[in-house]
């Protein structure tokens, strides 16, 4: 269980946009976690309350909906918006909570355990009758006969063609959130935002094309307190489902979070890692993992102490149920430190869940397993790797990320050479 170094106007108004916010930003005053989620006040109307997105709902058929981790591996509020609903069930038997930007909708057969999908929220909106709406707030309406005769296929490859402006393209065609979601090409696009259903069509100062689930703005023109030119944006297609009435009203309600803040996760340490800890436990947070949650429930300290084995960073220990990490390296970014303590907390957790530790194959496996769990991390800091390392310690740590990513089965076989003499007695 050791981590060693032998081993990253008019219409204006009517079409608010979401501001960007970068990936991994601090929590706003206005919105903090609760148990099974997080809690969101910026859309409660200065009301004083907003809306619980949690991981601890019920779908009405006994399998929980998982709606705030799914939010946050489709890139959360840059990508969606604040939530703007409670959760709600409409005839088709979905289950859906809006955000701003769009309707999630859960799917219980996705494996492995449900997932969540953004539903059609602008098909929706024609079939509700409220084209000449969206047409009077600039948004183009759908065309109703592409010439694919009812082929996906051919429709697919005739819509794809309306991807005529290169920045509404590019915004469509990329990856919303390269550190969770490792894999992405066009039909992954397809998947989140629907076919277009529209040309791009110059509206003003912005030019907008509609997709079955969205619809994005390229600002053209110059516009006090709108985005700078260059901007492409989604609409708020979210709000626009609760304006016309797609969302019911009774979830349109703020409400009170769904627990007090409640007992913080506190983790015993000391005050140099207290900087890496809080770190993981906004990466927990983010994630719904609850590798922090398990230090504290068992009361594992994490300290800086010397370890005897000279080419250890890190180590846990059953026995003593104490992480410990080099004290040659109290001083070190606590980023850097963060990635450390997280390699050790993944055998922590597997000692506390009865995870197989003891043969041989196990201590492989869970190696491995810390290993996946560090480089999880570290890209969630780092998405691209750390740029510029500053020392050895900033290149291991970006050259292990590398390594698990690019080349899984080479790193697990270099795993078993160097770890024979800790795996195999």
């Amino acid at each position: 269980m050791t981590l060693s170094a032998r081993l990253i106007v008019g219409v204006l108004v009517a079409l608010a946009v979401i501001a960007a916010v970068p990936l991994g930003a601090a929590a706003a005053a206005a919105d903090f976690a609760v148990a099974g989620g997080w809690y969101y006040t910026e859309t409660g109307g200065g009301s004083g309350k907003g809306f619980n997105l949690l991981d601890s709902g019920t779908d009405g058929r006994g399998q929980v909906t998982r709606f705030y981790a799914e939010f946050n591996r489709l890139g959360g509020v840059p990508v969606l918006g604040y939530p703007a609903s409670n959760v709600f069930t409409l005839p088709d038997g979905f289950i859906y909570q809006a955000t701003q930007a769009a309707l999630l909708q859960w799917h219980p057969e996705d494996p492995p355990a449900g997932a969540v999908e953004l539903a059609n929220v602008f098909d929706m909106l024609s079939r509700a009758g409220r084209d000449k709406d969206l047409q009077s707030l600039g948004i183009p309406p759908p065309i109703t006969d592409d010439g694919s005769a009812g082929s996906f296929a051919r429709a697919v490859d005739i819509r794809l063609g309306w991807l005529t402006q290169p920045d509404i393209k590019s915004r469509f065609l990329a990856n919303p959130n390269p550190a969770a979601i490792r894999s992405w090409g066009v039909m992954n696009s397809i998947q989140l935002y629907g076919l277009p259903t529209s040309q791009p069509q110059r509206s003003g100062p912005f030019i907008v094309q509609r997709f079955q689930r969205i619809a994005f703005q390229l600002w053209v023109d110059a516009v006090p307190g709108m985005p700078p030119p260059g901007s492409v944006v989604p609409i708020l297609g979210g709000d626009l489902a609760k304006r016309f009435a797609l969302v019911p009203a009774s979830a349109q309600q703020p409400q009170d979070p769904a627990s007090p803040a409640g007992q913080p996760v506190i983790v015993q340490t000391v005050p140099a890692l207290q900087p890496a800890v809080n770190l993981l436990l906004q990466y927990d947070q983010a994630k719904g993992t609850k590798y922090m949650q398990n230090l504290a429930e068992h009361r594992t300290q994490v300290i800086v102490a010397p370890i005897n084995d000279p080419g250890a960073l890190g180590y846990y220990s059953p026995d003593e149920n104490v992480i410990r990490i080099s004290n040659t390296l109290a001083n070190q970014d606590p980023h850097d430190l963060a990635d450390l303590i997280s390699h050790e907390s993944s055998h922590a957790l597997d000692f506390w869940t009865g995870v197989d530790i003891t043969s041989p194959q196990g201590c492989y496996d869970t190696e491995f397993q810390a290993f996946k769990h560090q480089t999880d991390v570290w890209l969630w800091m780092y998405p691209r790797l750390k740029p510029q390392p500053l020392n050895q310690l900033d290149q291991f740590l970006n050259s292990v990320a590398q390594a698990v990513t690019s080349n899984p089965d080479a790193f697990l076989k270099t795993l078993t050479n160097v770890y024979h003499h800790q795996c195999v007695i």
